[in-house]
């Protein structure tokens, strides 16, 4: 079952004229699709999983496209130079696409600044998002816990 993506607020035409003028290229027609419909959507918890490639994350929400040429701005300076950030993993972690290679979807980690490519477009990338599995998660070792009365009168 794939992850159900909200309606928003439509972008606005100026917005994306200046995106497509600061990286040099047309927006591809799913990701236009996309920011007429959910443009800055935050998505409930979910996780990116492909057969061939797992992150272990997934979208928290995506970036509104009046904040890109900014964002474009912020990182010319990093491993994403060249790259349209499109949304955020819930770590800080970028998704982005590359307009001089088809527009296929990268993956950035800002801890390594290493980016890998994930998909081979937009629709690709939205059909690989699922709900968060919670009963695949372990069951909880901790049994008891003891705080110290002592403790709470420090915050009062």
């Amino acid at each position: 079952m794939q992850v159900l993506i909200p309606k928003t607020k439509s972008t606005s035409e100026a917005d994306v004229n200046a995106i497509e003028a600061q990286i040099s290229a047309s927006l591809p027609d799913d990701y236009r699709t996309f920011l007429r419909t959910s443009d800055g959507c935050m998505l409930q918890p979910n996780e990116f999983r492909k057969a061939s490639y797992n992150i272990g994350a997934g979208v928290h929400e995506f970036i509104l496209a009046s904040a890109l040429p900014k964002l474009l701005e912020h990182k010319k300076h990093s491993a994403l130079k060249g790259y349209l950030p499109f949304a955020y993993d819930d770590y800080g972690n970028i998704f982005a696409m590359a307009p001089q290679n088809s527009w296929i979807i990268v993956f950035w980690d800002h801890e390594t600044d290493q980016v890998v490519q994930i998909c081979k477009n937009f629709s690709e990338f939205l059909s690989s998002l699922h709900p968060l599995d919670h009963s695949a998660l372990p069951d909880p070792d901790l049994i008891s816990t003891w705080i110290d009365p002592a403790f709470k009168p420090e915050f009062e």
